[in-house]
Order: C-alpha cells, then sequence, then structure tokens
C-alpha cells in the first residue's frame, strides 16, 4: 500500500537548546496525537491593501508565514507525556536562557524543524473514570507558534526520507 501525504509521519520531537553553549540541552519525544492527530495552521504575514479606485486587493511584503502546530491528546494523554509537556512549559518559560525547537514530525524528508514558543497563554488535564484503575489522562492540548514567519517547507515524505538526526546551529 502506497500512502499519500507530505511533510512526514511518526511523533513530535522538541529539542531545548541553550542560547549561551548552543548545545542542544533536552531532547523530548512526544506521543503521537492518537485520532485528533497534530495538525498545522498558517497565517500568512504579508501587508494588503485594496485600491479604492478598482477595489483591487493588493499583496505586498510576504515574510512568510507564522505556523501554529496543535498537538492534541484529548482523548488520551500518558503520565509520561504529560510529565514532558510540563517539561517544554518549564523550558519556555526561561526564553533567554533557551530556545524550543519543534520537529512536528520525527520521521521527515528535509528535516521540517521550526523554533517555537507556547501558543496561548493556558492549557488544561483531565483523568479518564476509574480512579487508581483509569487508564491514563484526557483533555490535554499543547500548541506551538513558530518564533519569525517561516517558509511552509512542506516536503514529499514518499520520495525522500531522512531518517537522520538534526542539530542546530
Amino acid at each position: 500500500m502506497s500512502y499519500q501525504f507530505l511533510n512526514g509521519y511518526g511523533a513530535p520531537r522538541v529539542v531545548i537548546q541553550s542560547i549561551s553553549t548552543k548545545l542542544n540541552d533536552y531532547t523530548i519525544d512526544l506521543d503521537l496525537c492518537m485520532i485528533e492527530g497534530l495538525i498545522e495552521d498558517y497565517q500568512e504575514d504579508f501587508k494588503r491593501v485594496e485600491l479604492e479606485y478598482n477595489s483591487q486587493i493588493v499583496d505586498y511584503d510576504y515574510r512568510g508565514a507564522k505556523i501554529t502546530f496543535n498537538l492534541d491528546y484529548d482523548s488520551y494523554c500518558s503520565a509520561t507525556n504529560l510529565m514532558n509537556i510540563d517539561i517544554i512549559h518549564a523550558y519556555i518559560s526561561r526564553s533567554t536562557e533557551f530556545r524550543v525547537f519543534l520537529q512536528p514530525r520525527t520521521i521527515a524528508s528535509g528535516g521540517r524543524v521550526f523554533e517555537v514558543r507556547l501558543s496561548g497563554d493556558s492549557w488544561s488535564q483531565g483523568m479518564h473514570k476509574g480512579g487508581s484503575a483509569s487508564v491514563g489522562h484526557k483533555g490535554v492540548k499543547i500548541s506551538f507558534i513558530t518564533v519569525h514567519p517561516e517558509s511552509k517547507n512542506f516536503s514529499d515524505t514518499n520520495t525522500n526520507i531522512n531518517l537522520s538526526f538534526f542539530h542546530f546551529l
């Protein structure tokens, strides 16, 4: 069976880099997002004017897109994954010391990697019914947004799979 999709597959990876040493301080592989998936939203960054005399819309000064990555663990989130999300929050709160990078899918051609911050200022988590016999957490969603406007860097996973690990400059 041939799969037809872009931008890779696999779980998201977050890499924390020290600003002072430029070395990777911590790597976190998050769980797959189950049925809800990982959704990428694009907000194009450009200027727009509408000409008064003919109502024509003119776009200019295009700089790329702010990309929001929505990781939705609404139906299930393991305790380990929830702890990893908490660690990411801790590092992001120290933005003068660390940079945070997201590789949305660990097996991706072209190595799509983006410097990110958290999108929004709150998140929630719940627990499935069952008390000590509960299967785990639910209702967990985390969203990242790119620090700078970026190219979407779409890549065709079907023709060029890059399995190498990455290091940031």
